[in-house]
């Protein structure tokens, strides 16, 4: 016999956080004593700062911050800025972190923050002393999901570091950089596409001028540079060729794509061009055969209508100047027509095969098209 067993089942409830413990319920004369005692000493607080004749303060406790260690990604993005090490102790102190689309959108989505990146979304973004992540960071670096596209966080994660070293600048310091800064950003072309994601970082506010500047002529611009200009700069890069260095494989990668892509679709050019030809000269033959038989069965039926005699007084030219009689040329071009039908037979199934192989060419390109484009839209978090 199947036996049937129902366990035992307890119920728990907790107890709201918020709520009393009826367990242990203090004697009603704790809350009074507490009060008095709080009172008391308030009163005396006060006292103290009026004979001091000083007006009241409150302090609020420093956050107290986890100890931090570069993730191995954000290291090797470290590795590869070319910090001095006044640099690299400012970009470990910013506590930087490689956040995916929800958690970097989380933190750096709200454009108040001045991301740097493109003109929907940003790519990086530096909080200053409002950490990041409910405290874990100021400096967010968007990882893209391709390692193909990894050559831009380096620059994005130089871009916000200068953001941080700026930041940590004495401010009566800023004045003489201000104005080398505006002084090179004056000749930066209005249509370069740096001004847009320049404006777009800067945003509403003015304030945030000079610091963006530092960052983007810092980690994107490397040519006509005032020396003392340079000097700033070189307080935080041992080596500022690294950043172009990982710009340009970034550009070389691209420019890779697009040599692939531009030579597959010279190639689907010309197989496309060679398969049309083909078609059109078949199609051209087919009609010719077609209207040759045409032309075959009217005169057949013209000879068919003449006499016996008559038919041997017809004859047919040939190119080399002789005569063939036209009972004899009619036979013959007879006979021509089943040859050439198996002729143009056989090169139609040349031309699908030709055809057929443009196409899956064709397929291939435009699957290529699309994932360079589908790659070039990870380069920003996905706002869906």
């Amino acid at each position: 016999m199947k036996q049937c067993h129902t366990p035992r089942v307890t119920l728990f409830q907790n107890d709201p956080p918020w709520g009393p413990d009826t367990r242990r319920r203090p004697p009603s004369v704790a809350p009074a004593v507490t009060l008095v005692v709080l009172v008391t000493a308030l009163l005396g607080v006060m006292t103290w700062a009026l004979m001091l004749d000083r007006p009241l303060a409150l302090v609020m406790p420093e956050p107290v911050l986890a100890p931090y260690t570069m993730p191995e990604e954000i290291a090797q993005i470290a590795d590869r800025m070319g910090l001095s090490e006044e640099g690299r102790a400012i970009f470990v102190a910013a506590r930087p972190q490689l956040l995916d689309d929800v958690d970097f959108l989380r933190v750096c989505g709200d454009s108040d923050h001045g991301g740097d990146g493109g003109e929907s979304a940003p790519i990086g973004c530096y909080f200053g002393s409002s950490r990041v992540s409910g405290g874990d960071g100021e400096i967010a670096v968007y990882r893209v999901p391709d390692p193909r596209l990894a050559n831009r966080a380096v620059a994005v994660a130089a871009h916000e570091l200068l953001h941080a070293a700026y930041d940590n600048m004495p401010a009566d310091a800023r004045g003489p950089l201000d104005a080398l800064l505006e002084a090179r950003w004056s000749l930066v072309p209005p249509d370069d596409p740096i001004q847009t994601r320049f404006r777009n970082s800067v945003g509403p506010d003015t304030d945030n001028r000079s610091t963006e500047q530092f960052a983007y002529i810092g980690s994107e611009i490397f040519h006509d540079i005032d020396p003392e200009l340079e000097s700033y700069f070189a307080r935080y890069f041992s080596d500022r060729s690294a950043v172009p260095a990982a710009l340009a494989a970034d550009d070389a990668m691209w420019e890779g794509l697009k040599a692939e892509l531009a030579a597959a679709s010279d190639t689907l050019m010309e197989q496309e061009v060679a398969a049309m030809a083909a078609s059109s000269r078949l199609q051209n033959d087919r009609a010719r055969l077609d209207n040759d038989r045409a032309t075959y069965n009217m005169q057949v039926e013209e000879y068919n209508a003449r006499t016996p005699e008559e038919r041997t007084r017809w004859s047919v030219i040939n190119p080399d100047g002789s005569s063939t009689g036209l009972g004899e040329h009619l036979a013959a071009t007879l006979a021509t027509f089943p040859v050439r039908e198996a002729e143009l037979a056989a090169r139609q199934v040349e031309v699908d095969a030709a055809t057929a192989a443009a196409a899956s060419v064709r397929e291939e390109v435009d699957r290529k098209y699309a994932e360079v484009n589908a790659l070039g839209e990870l380069y920003l978090p996905d706002m869906d």
